[in-house]
Parts: structure tokens; sequence; C-alpha cells
């Protein structure tokens, strides 16, 4: 009976009586069960109770299914005010991106350490044109990195790829990627300079990590200076 707006993780837009506006769930599922291949389910439809929701942090709980029996893929359309989701520390693969794909309104996602894989970037993400800061660390990504597939996520400011496969960034004539200022590809599968022929595409990119990838360090900043006037290749912090 008592005012959930006075719960731990729990914020509201108003102290007392106000709409549910954050809710920091991460670490929720037990871990014996995280220890496990159970199956771990989320069920959208519960989220639906808040409509004013702007932030989720559901890390860290082993999730690897979402589901929702009512509105099946357009489940986050009903939530029209989410801004920031944070499913990072997961078990999430493919499946979840047509959900994802609905979840317009977010101008961040992070889905750092789940198992998605295959191409960059997924065509899901093409309706996401709010994002400004997208973090896919340490997954399964295993081809090129395709700049042209980014053209609709034109408010894009922070990508981070680190850890993943990917091998090259592919160029694409006249296209320019005006906001991405910063790209972390630490720890993938670069091993010459010509695979990063896509990056003068990025013509405001400002920070970029190619940290433990095989490329002679030396020889990569004066191509990347030349191609996209870094001042100096640095690691980047994301959150």
């Amino acid at each position: 009976m008592s005012d959930c707006c006075l719960w731990e993780r729990v914020k509201c837009s108003d102290a007392i009586g106000g709409h549910v506006v954050d809710l920091s769930l991460n670490e929720v599922i037990p871990y014996d069960v995280l220890l496990g291949d159970a199956t771990v389910s989320l069920n959208l439809s519960l989220l639906h109770s808040f409509p004013q929701l702007k932030t989720l942090d559901f890390s860290w709980n082993g999730f690897n299914h979402f589901f929702d029996h009512i509105n099946g893929y357009k489940s986050f359309q009903r939530l029209e005010n989410l801004r920031t989701l944070i499913l990072s520390y997961n078990r999430l693969n493919n499946s979840v991106l047509p959900f994802l794909s609905a979840a317009r309104s977010l101008t961040t996602l992070n889905l750092h350490d789940n198992k998605l894989e295959g191409v960059f970037p997924p065509n899901e993400l093409a309706n996401m044109t709010e994002l400004k800061l997208l973090n896919l660390g340490y997954n399964r990504f295993n081809s090129s990195f395709s700049v042209q597939g980014l053209i609709n996520l034109s408010e894009l400011e922070v990508l981070d790829l680190s850890f993943n496969l990917i091998t090259d960034v592919e160029a694409c004539d006249g296209l320019k990627m005006t906001k991405l200022k910063t790209l972390d590809l630490t720890a993938n599968n670069f091993s010459d300079t010509a695979q990063l022929k896509g990056l003068e595409n990025l013509v405001e990119l400002k920070v970029l990590s190619l940290a433990f990838n095989n490329i002679n360090y030396t020889r990569s900043i004066e191509i990347l200076k030349a191609m996209s006037k870094l001042q100096e290749p640095r690691s980047s912090t994301l959150q």
C-alpha cells in the first residue's frame, strides 16, 4: 500500500504521487539462475504500466528472450517517452532486434556484452533515428562495418563496437556522417589500414580507438590524420 515513488530503484516525476520516470532493475535475477542455462524471459507488457518512463536499466539479469503476447514486436511503441535503455550484460541474441526496432524514441541504447551477431548494423536499427549513443561492445558482429547502413542514424554521436569481429569499414562515395564524433573499434579484426577507408565518411570524428587490432600504429596515425583530420587516435571512454 506504500507509494512506489518512495521505493529504492524507482524515481518519479514528483517526489510523491508522480509518474514513474526511472526504473533501475539491474541484477534482480537471482545469481543461481544466472549460472544455469535456463531461458530468462522479459515480458515487455509489464512495462506498459509506466507510460512516462524515460530511463530503464535491466542490466546484469541474464535475459535471453523478450515477449509480449498482446502487442508483439510493437511493444516498445507503448513507451513513447523512453529515452535510455540499458540491457548490458545479458544473453540477448538477434531475436530481440525486431522488438528494439519499435523503440524509436531512444537516444541511448546499451547492449554491451550480449550475443548479437552477424552484419553490422542490423536492419532493425534503421528505425531508431533519435539515437545519439549506441553501445554494442562485446558482441559477435563479424563482417564489414557499413557506414551506409548508419545513414538513418543521423543523430548518432557515440558508437562502441569494441571487442567484436569486424573486419573492415566500408567506404561509400558521397555519404558523410556529420555527427558521429566517437568511435570505439578496440579489439576487432583489422590488420591493414586499407580496411579503414570508410572512416573518410565520418567527417566529424574526433575520438577513435583501434587498440588491440593488428594494425601498424605509426602508419595508421599517418593515414587516419589524412582521411579524418584526427588530432591523435586515442582510446575513448563510453558508458
